[in-house]
């Protein structure tokens, strides 16, 4: 027997547990990124035989088993390129925090024409040692301790690119003629067009003095508006934020805060509909003109802070902004809010 038909017969039996090891990986992934806070989506898979059988002859593998290393793997598609290093870097804490290894990670958006045969998935490429799971575990006889697992991590443009350019160039039924070949090509310079446009906007964005107070109001808004409908002041909102962002401490800290924010939200849901029923823009006293920052969606995010950093808040707080704004929202939640 051949050590392709070895690789073969081999892959064939063990095939269900490459697909629960691929799903495994995924699911930490996915926990991971969304504790980072980064946006995506992602597709888990183990190869198809076929598949497994056809590029180790194409590739001419003198020993397919070891040299096919993508058996197993996910995909992660982050919004635009600047999200996939952070992506990556997440993955990378990920395995090692499983008790696993990461290679050198496989940069493939810049790579020359003529490397064709790494121009077919463009992104970021992993090859990982993933500890065996208990679900893959059963599916083995003799589980090993890890097994490989190739993570991609690609823009929505390199995606774009990967669902037009592989099956037309590196995978048809037919040859391309080498001027189609060449017309496909060129949406590369596309690709790389659109991600470095919305680099360069993404960039600006965040380098923008007033962006981490007009993201935090957004976020802010969505746990608010489901109180409360009236109108508010949104230059008070920023400047009051714009305090508030000092109590969040880096980028993780920064990205993890909405999940925190909604958690504190639901966790006191009675509490903040009261008060925004007896204090709030719409109540008498809120018409009034009195306990003006209750009827702003920053007092939500000030509750939690208050809640969670209630040191720092009230100090950051002294330095820059009117005491009163601060007990009259104390004085509505009718809390036990730290002092």
């Amino acid at each position: 027997m051949t050590l392709l038909e070895t690789a073969r017969v081999r892959y064939s039996a063990e095939l269900p547990a490459w697909e629960a090891h691929a799903r495994d990986v995924e699911d930490t992934l996915v926990r991971a990124l969304h504790d980072a806070g980064i946006g995506h989506r992602s597709e888990a898979r183990a190869k198809s035989v076929a598949s497994f059988v056809k590029k180790a002859v194409r590739r001419d593998y003198e020993d397919p088993w070891s040299q096919t290393g993508d058996k197993a793997g996910v995909r992660v598609t982050v919004t635009h390129n600047l999200r996939v290093d952070a992506a990556v870097e997440v993955a990378q804490r990920a395995v090692v925090e499983a008790g696993g290894a990461a290679g050198q990670p496989d940069d493939r958006r810049d790579v020359s024409l003529r490397d064709v045969q790494r121009l077919d998935y463009l992104g970021v490429h992993l090859d990982l040692d993933w500890p065996v799971g208990r679900e893959t575990g059963e599916l083995l006889s003799d589980p090993p301790l890890t097994m490989a697992v190739e993570v991609q991590v690609r823009s929505e443009a390199q995606s774009l690119w990967a669902s037009v350019g592989h099956p037309l160039v590196y995978k048809p039924v037919l040859d391309l003629p080498a001027t189609h070949q060449r017309s496909v090509y060129r949406l590369l310079a596309l690709v790389e067009l659109f991600d470095a446009e919305v680099d360069r906007a993404v960039g600006a964005l965040f380098s923008d003095p007033g962006y981490p107070e007009a993201v935090l109001l957004d976020q802010a808004e969505q746990v608010y508006l489901p109180f409360q409908t009236a109108r508010y002041d949104r230059d008070l909102s920023l400047q009051v934020l714009r305090v508030l962002t000092l109590t969040l401490h880096g980028a993780a800290d920064r990205d993890a805060f909405p999940d925190r924010l909604h958690e504190f939200a639901q966790t006191n849901a009675a509490r903040l509909t009261r008060m925004y029923e007896e204090y709030g823009a719409e109540s008498e006293i809120g018409k009034q003109g009195l306990y003006p920052l209750v009827g702003q969606p920053e007092s939500v995010v000030l509750l939690q802070r208050l809640s969670e950093k209630p040191a720092l808040t009230h100090e950051l707080w002294a330095q820059h902004l009117p005491e009163g704004l601060l007990t009259d929202v104390q004085d509505a939640y009718g809390s036990s809010l730290p002092d």
